[in-house]
């Protein structure tokens, strides 16, 4: 094949590949605007504090004290009265929780299982 022939048989061949990805890029499009979509109902969704307790799997008031020294997403007030008591969290900033916690563990102790020993009543933090 001579110079000529091969810049139009690649050209040729470069019109056909367009033509094959097209759809897939139209494809790709649809699955990202449906990822979407999902993400953006899943931030709607809140979880009252049972739910977030069985999810992160802490007793609630575990999860009260974690959120008292910031450690923990704060939920938001359900209801407008003074005392609003009812309260739900975000369903995407536990899950971001969630998986900062599972990064930490990971970063902390590579290669090695951390054992969790509970202290006993009475029993004190070393020092």
């Amino acid at each position: 094949m001579d110079a000529p022939d091969q810049k139009s048989f690649a050209a040729a061949i470069r019109l056909e590949l367009a033509k094959a990805l097209t759809p897939l890029e139209s494809w790709l499009r649809e699955l990202e605007a449906k990822l979407d979509t999902i993400t953006q109902l899943s931030n709607r969704r809140l979880l009252r504090a049972k739910a977030v307790s069985q999810k992160v799997g802490l007793p609630i008031a575990s999860i009260y004290e974690l959120m008292a020294r910031d450690e923990f997403p704060k939920p938001i007030k359900l209801t407008a009265s003074a005392n609003g008591r009812r309260v739900a969290w975000v369903e995407s900033s536990v899950d971001s929780w969630i998986a900062g916690r599972i990064q930490a563990s990971r970063q902390s102790i590579p290669g090695k299982i951390q054992r969790f020993k509970p202290k006993r009543k009475g029993e004190r933090d070393g020092g």
